[in-house]
């Protein structure tokens, strides 16, 4: 009885497995020959069971085909299909890239479905290039025979390698095992035209089986050895075209510096105690700074002192500055005003600043004046419209005041926006005054000053940029950086672009100062750029 439950145990273990048989590789051969030319020729024959699980309607197979060159750079290696065959018959396939410069053949019809638990026989046929390693005392073959990407099982794989004729091997060994393993599972053994190499266990998911062959070197046709070479136009020509690019805008560059940015050599250094005919003393500061600061504006106050076009007061026993504009007029203005005062209509009257039509109604009835301030008694007419009146006549004139200089554009808009409303008090309270005054003689003076002598050779500049820009793009995406690496060089050359603009800024400006928040900003981001420098 022991006996006979013995056996049928016995019995039903053996056929255990086609129970639950599932889908796996039952043989993988590759015969692989090395040709003259450093291609091979490979020829793939996979024997699997289907179960309709993964195995469906056919089979892939992804071969590497990336190579890193001396440029530190990966290169694609040449790979062509030559066939495909189901069973001894022509089958259907297609190649499609994948992951890391890959190629994966999918092998099937999309309407054919493969009867589960049958056995199926694929053979595929390829060549590929600069496959060989080429060293001073060998030439050497490493081939991974059936990848390390399979998601089944292998009850045995192996390969054979023919070398060409005349060419002996001299030393065969192997590896096996998942990616980066080197395990000794497999038996190998040179023969007379190459070697053969084969598992001697059955390998689980992903494992894969290396072949490494050794021959004697320069035994290959000279088109084998300069395949081998690495070259930047060959290997990477959009890596080439880029650097191109970018030396081209360096040369360019460098060229519109000698053409029109290269300053002209210094003459004899005579110094000057005035202003150039034509500038003001802020426009004089804003050339030597090449851009507007407080002392532009200061300067421009203190213009105006100087051409007694203003007055500056300093309270008593205070720190606060108050601004005048001079209105005194010359005796041929007075009497001009004074004659309006007393015949002009009132259009006309109203033509002057600060007078309304009910002003100019009790002016006439007023009449007659024996001099300007006796409009004084004029009901809504007081100091304060008197000045803005006076100051409206002074200006209307191209150089009011006996002993007044002419005013240029800069200091006859400063004037008009600083005592448009006459006397005017320097502390917070008229910020805003104070502000549009000075926005307005920034304005003036760039409008005055730097088209006539700033050259910003935009014209020039903008070829140099799009040769970068491309120039840059191109290699960026020649050399396949991942998207962490894209997203961080973007973020790179912004701040880039930001740290040489704040520090150009004070490298032309030399009176600019950042503050402490400037500096600690810059020292921030040069923190952040060189972190993004590494990372990248």
């Amino acid at each position: 009885m022991v006996r006979l439950l013995a056996a049928v145990l016995l019995l039903a273990g053996a056929a255990l497995p086609d129970v639950v048989a599932d889908e796996r590789i039952l043989s993988f051969h590759s015969r692989i020959v090395v040709e003259r030319s450093g291609d091979l020729l490979v020829t793939e024959t996979i024997q699997v069971r289907a179960e309709g699980e993964k195995i469906k309607r056919g089979i892939f197979r992804d071969i590497p085909r990336l190579r890193t060159t001396k440029f530190g750079l990966k290169a694609k290696k040449p790979f062509e299909v030559l066939s495909v065959m189901r069973d001894g018959k022509k089958e259907n396939y297609r190649t499609e890239s994948i992951g890391q410069g890959g190629i994966r053949i999918r092998i099937g019809r999309a309407d054919v479905l493969l009867n589960p638990g049958s056995n199926y026989t694929y053979e595929i046929h390829y060549r590929t290039g600069r496959q060989l390693y080429f060293e001073e005392e060998r030439d050497v073959l490493y081939w991974n025979v059936n990848g390390t990407e399979w998601p089944f099982r292998a009850n045995r794989v192996s390969a054979t390698v023919h070398l060409p004729e005349g060419i002996k091997p001299t030393e065969v060994w192997g590896y096996t095992g998942t990616l980066g393993k080197r395990g000794g599972s497999y038996k190998a053994a040179l023969t007379g035209t190459g070697a053969t190499i084969a598992s001697t266990r059955a390998f689980r998911q992903k494992e894969n089986l290396t072949v490494a062959l050794e021959w004697p070197p320069g035994l290959l046709d000279d088109q084998a050895y300069s395949q081998a070479r690495d070259s930047l136009f060959r290997d990477h020509p959009l890596v080439a075209f880029g650097l191109i690019l970018l030396a081209g805008a360096f040369l360019y560059y460098l060229w519109a510096w000698i053409k029109v940015g290269k300053d002209p050599e210094r003459g004899t250094i005579i110094p000057r105690y005035n202003p150039p005919q034509g500038l003001s003393a802020a426009a004089v500061r804003y050339l030597d700074q090449m851009g507007h600061d407080k002392k532009c504006f200061s300067a421009g106050v203190v213009g105006l002192a100087a051409k007694k076009q203003a007055v500056i007061e300093k309270e008593e026993g205070g720190s606060v500055y108050t601004l005048h504009p001079n209105s005194s007029l010359t005796p041929e203005q007075e009497e001009e005003l004074l004659g309006l005062l007393n015949e002009g209509e009132i259009p006309d009257l109203m033509d002057l600043k600060a007078i309304t039509a009910s002003r100019a109604a009790g002016i006439q009835k007023g009449r007659p004046y024996g001099k300007v301030e006796d409009i004084l008694r004029v009901k809504g007419i007081g100091k304060g419209t008197l000045a803005k009146m006076l100051t409206h006549v002074a200006l209307s004139h191209f150089s009011p005041g006996d002993l007044a200089e002419p005013l240029t554009a800069d200091e006859n808009g400063l004037h008009k926006k600083l005592f448009g409303r006459g006397s005017l008090k320097l502390k917070k309270s008229n910020h805003v005054r104070i502000g549009r005054a000075n926005e307005a003689h920034k304005k003036l003076l760039a409008t005055q000053v730097e088209k006539v002598h700033f050259v910003r050779n935009i014209a020039w500049w903008v070829p140099g940029l799009l040769l970068s820009l491309l120039g840059g793009l191109v290699f960026v995406f020649a050399t396949g950086p991942s998207e962490k690496a894209l997203v961080a060089l973007g973020m790179l050359s912004v701040l880039t672009v930001f740290l040489t603009a704040a520090v150009a800024l004070c490298v032309v400006q030399r009176g600019k100062d950042l503050g402490v928040q400037g500096r600690l900003g810059m020292l921030l981001g040069c923190g952040i750029w060189g972190f993004l420098f590494v990372w990248t």
